[in-house]
């Protein structure tokens, strides 16, 4: 995310690129976290010198960070600052250039609100408060579900990015001090994924914790894995199982919700990604044409679950 920052800041000459709002509400986080939040802006607004970004965006600020956010409204109110500011900055400050960037947005306000807040970002582009030269808007989410719920309507254009193309991986893998295992293993275990590299990283390298932990994350319970046995065993070896017309819809709902695959694949032109599509299949990585598994540790996850052998 901040390297998409400073790429449009320098394609643009952006005076000012609205706050992000990295927004993890629904993992609850501690005072501290919010404090740290609320400092940042701070900054920000110093930074700017526009006494009314102080006055309006610290209070609004505030306003939803004190106390800490728990109910669904403050999580709105805080949401829908960034598309406020973006509003007050074409409207009262003249600003011609503005892009508004929002992460994880929708697990905290409810996916059943995904759509309209999508729509407020379109809103700001086709119905400003001012003529402005150049605006862009980008909502990044990290879970599938939101996908459907936003390609109901003509609102945005929806596109993926997978994990790190092999060469890129390498350059961050060798950024990482010793020791560590050989950079063929951290491929295979992380499939190109820098989130699941940095888990690796900061276990020691300890896969079977790691592994432990997702079991526990994604809720791989005896009774989810009594249910879906024979189907979650073949999926394990072939993710393209479950582009079968037979294979339960309700399973690949639930696998999705839970982050483990990432189901009905674009085509692998580059139109349709952000940067470079996954192959069309990749079996020691869990990756089918239709179907894949996030990550190969994802896929080992649910192996280990079934008590199936690697």
């Amino acid at each position: 995310m901040l390297s998409l920052w400073r790429i449009l800041g320098g394609l643009w000459g952006l005076h000012f690129v609205a706050p992000l709002v990295h927004l993890r509400l629904s993992r609850g986080w501690p005072p501290k976290r919010w404090a740290g939040l609320a400092t940042t802006s701070c900054m920000w607004t110093r930074r700017i010198g526009i006494s009314w970004l102080i006055q309006t965006w610290g209070r609004s600020l505030c306003a939803v960070l004190t106390p800490p956010p728990t109910s669904g409204l403050a999580q709105l109110r805080l949401a829908y600052l960034a598309v406020d500011l973006a509003k007050e900055l074409i409207g009262r400050w003249g600003k011609k250039k503005v892009a508004v960037l929002v992460d994880d947005v929708f697990q905290a306000i409810g996916l059943d609100k995904a759509g309209i807040y999508v729509k407020s970002l379109l809103n700001l582009i086709e119905y400003p408060p001012k003529s402005y030269e150049k605006i862009v808007a980008i909502a990044v989410t990290s879970e599938g579900l939101s996908r459907a719920e936003i390609g109901r309507n003509r609102w945005a254009d929806v596109m993926p990015m997978w994990n790190m193309p092999r060469e890129g991986f390498q350059q961050l893998y060798e950024k990482l001090p010793d020791p560590k295992p050989s950079f063929e293993e951290a491929w295979r275990l992380a499939g190109g994924n820098p989130g699941m590299l940095s888990r690796l990283y900061s276990t020691g390298w300890n896969s079977g914790a790691v592994v432990t932990r997702l079991i526990r994350e994604k809720r791989l319970t005896p009774d989810f894995v009594a249910r879906w046995r024979s189907w979650l065993e073949k999926t394990v070896e072939d993710p393209e199982t479950l582009w079968s017309p037979d294979a339960p819809e309700e399973l690949i709902k639930q696998l999705v919700e839970r982050n483990l695959i990432l189901y009905n694949i674009y085509e692998r032109q580059q139109i349709f990604w952000i940067d470079q599509p996954p192959p069309e299949r990749d079996s020691d990585l869990g990756i089918g044409k239709n179907v894949a598994w996030q990550t190969p540790i994802h896929r080992e996850a649910v192996r280990r679950a079934l008590g199936v052998p690697s």
